[in-house]
C-alpha cells in the first residue's frame, strides 16, 4: 500500500512519465525556436571595440598639427627649399612644446591604422545568420516606383553635405525584385543573413556622387514588419531642430529629383529641378549684393521694355556666375599651386572666408 501511495498505479506511472516527456520536448522545442529566432541587430554592436592606443593628436593644438603638416610637405617635396626653412622652424616650436616631430610622424601610421579599424572592422556577432535590422534606406539603383539597390543607415540625413557613418555603419542591400519605398530616408526593418562583405558604391546625391564604403551586406533581405527606435553612437541627431529637418527635407526633394535625372527616366522631375532652381534663382537676385539698386537706376532713367529688361537679366546672370566660379577656381588654383593643400584645410582662410561674410552682411 505504501508503494502504491508513492508511485501510483502503473497506469499513473505512465501517464507520469508522458507528461515529463512533453514537457522535455516542449522545453528543448522552445530553445531550438529561440536559438533560431533572428537577432535584432544593434548598430553600436556592428563596429569592434578596439584596445587603447595612444593618439597623441587629440590633446595637439591646430597650430601644433599644421607644422607637422609642414614638416610632412617638406618631407614629401625636398626641393624646395623655402618650404624646407618653414619644416626646420617647425621642428623648433614642437621640440620647445615637447613633441618630438619624429615620434610623432611614426604614430601618425599607427593612429591612422587603428582609426582605419574603427571605421571598417566588424565584429562575428551577427555574422552569417538571419537578423532583423532597424535603418533607414539611401537608394543607390530604383526603377518603376521601387528600390533594388540602397544603403542602410542609422540616421536621417546621412551622406547629406555630412560625411558618411564609417563603413561598419553602413548595410549594402541588392533586392533584385525591388521594395516599394517611397522616400529617401525611408525608417524600415528588414530580415535577412549578414555577411561580411566590403562593397564600393556610387552614390547621386543632389551636391554631386561620391564613393560609399559599407563593410556589411544582407542577404535574402525582407521587409518585416515595423521598425523600432533606430539609434546609433555616431548618430547626427535632426530630431528637435526646425531648421535641420527643413534641410534634410529640401535636400532629400533635391536629391530625388536629382537621381531621376542622372537615371534618364523622368522628364517631370527634370522639369521640376529646373522650375526650383529658377525660382530660387529669383528670389536670391532679392538678396543683397546683386546690383538691383543700379539696374532699377538704369532703366528708370533711360527707360527700357521687356526685351531689354530680359537681355539685361541674362548678361547679369551669366557675369554673376561666370565671375564666381572664375574667382573661387583662381584662389582654389593659387592656394593648392602654393602650399600643396586645398584652401579648406587652412582654417585660417577659413575663418577670413567666415569673416568676410559677415563684414559684407553687417555693412549692406
Amino acid at each position: 500500500m505504501k508503494a502504491r501511495a508513492v508511485f501510483g498505479t502503473p497506469f499513473e506511472q505512465i501517464g507520469a512519465g508522458v507528461a515529463v516527456m512533453l514537457l522535455i520536448a516542449v522545453s528543448v522545442l522552445s530553445e531550438t525556436a529561440r536559438a533560431d529566432a533572428p537577432a535584432l541587430v544593434i548598430w553600436d554592436d556592428l563596429a569592434p571595440s578596439i584596445a587603447p592606443y595612444d593618439d597623441p593628436f587629440l590633446k595637439m593644438t591646430y597650430k601644433q598639427k599644421d607644422d607637422l603638416r609642414t614638416i610632412l610637405d617638406a618631407a614629401r617635396r625636398s626641393e624646395d627649399t623655402a618650404l624646407a626653412e618653414r619644416a626646420q622652424a617647425a621642428r623648433a616650436r614642437l621640440r620647445t612644446e615637447g613633441y618630438d616631430a619624429d615620434t610623432l610622424l611614426a604614430q601618425r601610421l599607427v593612429v591612422m591604422q587603428k582609426r582605419r579599424e574603427e571605421a571598417t572592422g566588424v565584429t562575428d556577432r551577427y555574422l552569417e545568420r538571419e537578423v532583423l535590422v532597424d535603418g533607414y534606406v539611401l537608394p543607390l539603383r530604383a526603377g518603376e516606383g521601387r528600390v533594388h539597390s540602397f544603403l542602410l543607415v542609422p540616421w536621417v540625413g546621412a551622406c547629406i553635405h555630412t560625411p558618411p557613418p564609417p563603413p561598419n555603419q553602413m548595410i549594402r542591400i541588392d533586392v533584385p525584385e525591388g521594395i516599394e519605398i517611397d522616400k529617401t530616408f525611408h525608417a524600415i526593418r528588414l530580415r535577412g543573413v549578414l555577411a561580411h562583405e566590403p562593397t564600393v558604391s556610387n552614390l547621386f546625391l543632389v551636391d554631386g556622387t561620391r564613393l560609399v564604403e559599407a563593410s556589411y551586406m544582407l542577404h535574402d533581405a525582407q521587409a518585416w514588419g515595423e521598425p523600432g527606435e533606430i539609434s546609433a553612437k555616431a548618430a547626427a541627431p535632426v530630431q528637435g531642430n526646425l531648421f535641420a529637418r527643413a534641410q534634410v527635407w529640401i535636400d532629400t526633394l533635391f536629391t530625388s529629383a536629382m537621381r531621376s535625372i542622372d537615371e534618364g527616366r523622368s522628364l517631370a522631375a527634370a522639369t521640376f529641378a529646373l522650375m526650383v532652381a529658377f525660382l530660387y534663382g529669383a528670389l536670391h537676385t532679392l538678396g543683397p549684393g546683386h546690383g538691383k539698386a543700379v539696374v532699377i537706376s538704369y532703366f528708370v532713367g533711360e527707360g527700357g521694355s521687356l526685351r531689354r529688361g530680359v537681355l539685361m537679366g541674362i548678361r547679369i546672370a551669366v557675369a554673376h556666375v561666370v565671375s564666381s566660379i572664375a574667382v573661387v577656381f583662381l584662389l582654389d588654383l593659387a592656394v593648392r599651386q602654393s602650399t600643396g593643400a586645398a584652401p579648406s584645410d587652412y582654417r585660417l582662410i577659413r575663418l577670413a572666408s567666415y569673416g568676410l561674410i559677415v563684414l559684407i552682411g553687417v555693412s549692406m
